[in-house]
């Protein structure tokens, strides 16, 4: 078989690519609560974008210790599309708050990035956006009582941006 009729995802420059554009290492982060669809939806989804050829990267695929922001960042600054997974526990997880306001910061940096968010079995994609809902507004009343305020007003308004943003919404995958 030729190896330029696969139906893998090509890895060369894009038309709308500069000459001094360096790919990223990956093509797709995932953000999710692993604790939540990281056994069920996130694997699935990984494994569906494996099999067409992207490479992927995701907080559990970084190595452990003290190191471990700083090889968030790059790992997410290194990553091209960024895929965001909105889940009914997802705001009770200040990690994975934490890391989707890294990914909206890179995304602000970069100009050829995209954030796609996938709002999975969560009521209404404005629950995100606006913090309401059975789960994120029970997250987000405790955190105010618990967090830094500075904090908790950088992830509102993360989760304010992406919930403007157009993804797809999963209900009962």
């Amino acid at each position: 078989m030729d190896p330029s009729s696969s139906s893998k995802r090509k890895r060369d420059l894009d038309p709308y690519d500069e000459l001094c554009y360096k790919r990223p290492k990956y093509d797709v982060f995932v953000n999710y609560a692993s604790e939540d669809i990281g056994n069920g939806f996130a694997s699935h989804l990984k494994g569906a974008l494996g099999r067409e050829g992207f490479t992927i990267c995701d907080h559990n695929e970084l190595p452990k210790g003290e190191n471990k922001s700083s090889e968030l960042l790059k790992a997410i600054e290194d990553s091209e599309i960024y895929l965001v997974v909105f889940s009914p526990k997802y705001a009770s997880y200040k990690e994975c708050l934490d890391e989707f306001v890294l990914i909206m910061e890179s995304y602000a940096k970069f100009k050829h990035r995209k954030v796609f968010p996938i709002f999975y079995n969560v009521e209404r994609p404005s629950d995100v956006r606006n913090q309401q809902g059975l789960f994120f507004l029970e997250a987000f009343e405790g955190y105010e009582k618990t967090v830094d305020p500075e904090r908790v007003q950088i992830w509102r308004q993360a989760l304010k941006e992406a919930g403007d943003k157009s993804g797809l919404n999963l209900k009962d995958w």
